[in-house]
Order: structure tokens, then sequence, then C-alpha cells
């Protein structure tokens, strides 16, 4: 639905808004591209669209495209980012860098930012509304759903019970990319001895 159809209601241009309709959510929150109406569906939920859509996202990806190990999960990501979008929840994945101040997408660049920095970004999308603060819970159980009960276990001791999908998702690429170099260092030792 597009807030702009309604005569008089001006969707907000970035996600996180209220307007006079009720929440709405989803798009860059980048200046310059901004989106003047929703771009994804689910980017205004009323209180029923928001129980259906928490119900789906607490199953996580599609079974086939669960994340299991540090190999092969590239299909897996963009299915998840395909959903997160579905679902109007990847407005929080975009952050002003404060080291270079540039925005960027932190679902498929995490690196472009330490977790301190993204904690910081979380804390701030959190101050700005609540409806923010509840994409960034809702993410993260969308991404806690999508990996194996191993990956869970693994990255759950590492975050904090406050963080958001932003934090989660950094610490798990982070902690896959550690994995996969431990394992080709691993390898280089075998074909050395």
């Amino acid at each position: 639905a597009s807030g702009g159809a309604i005569s008089g209601v001006v969707a907000p241009k970035t996600g996180g808004g209220v307007d006079a309709i009720g929440p709405w959510t989803g798009g860059s929150r980048e200046p310059g591209r901004e989106n003047a109406s929703c771009r994804t569906p689910m980017c205004y939920r009323t209180a029923k669209q928001a129980a259906l859509t928490y119900n789906e996202l607490r199953k996580g990806v599609d079974s086939d495209y669960v994340i299991k190990t540090n190999k092969d999960h590239y299909n897996s990501q963009e299915k998840m980012w395909k959903d997160l979008m579905n679902f109007g929840l990847d407005s929080v994945f975009y952050a002003l860098n404060p080291q270079t101040n540039v925005w960027v997408e932190l679902f498929h660049l995490p690196d472009t930012m330490s977790v301190e920095e993204i904690k910081q970004h979380e804390k701030e999308l959190r101050n700005l509304c609540t409806r923010a603060a509840e994409n960034l819970t809702w993410a993260r159980t969308y991404i806690e759903q999508s990996v194996s009960k191993n990956i869970y276990n693994e990255i759950d001791i590492l975050v904090s019970p406050s963080d958001g999908g932003c934090v989660y998702w950094k610490v798990l690429m982070s902690t896959m990319q550690g994995e996969a170099t431990t394992k080709w260092i691993e390898y280089q030792n075998i074909i050395k001895e």
C-alpha cells in the first residue's frame, strides 16, 4: 500500500517512520535515495500484517537456504536479503559509516564498519522510533532462525541480547570468514608437511 494514494497523507521517505495511517518501514535511509513511497512489500504494516509478518519471519529462510557452514552460503545470503526486503526489514541495514561519511548497506558489506560502530548505529535507530527498534529485533530473529543450530550456538555467545540484526549479521559473517581463514591455514600447513 502506498501512503501517497491517500489524500493528505504523505508516506515517509525513509524507513522507520510513522504517519497518520500508521507505521512504515523498508527502503534505503540514504539521503537522496529515499523512496517517495513504499518500495517493498510490507512497508506499511497494520497490526494484523505485523502479526503475520512476525509469524513468517520466525520460521527463518527456507530449509534449502539455511546457512550450515562457511562454504557456499552466497545463495543463502541473497535469499535472506530478498526476504528481509519483503518483510520490510532492510532499512536498518543502511548506515552512515562514521569513518568515511559514506552510506553503506551492511548486509552485503558488513566489514565496512566495526562491531562497535554498528552497535552505535543500532542504538541511534532504536532511539529514532519504536518501528526501527522492532525492525532490528525482527531482523535478528529472522537471521537466527536462518542458521543451523551449531552456528546459532556459536554466535549466540558472541552477541548480547540487546544486539539487533545488524550486529548479529556482522558477527555471523566475521565468524564464518574466520572459520574459512582457519581452514585455509590448516590446508596450507598440510601442503607444507
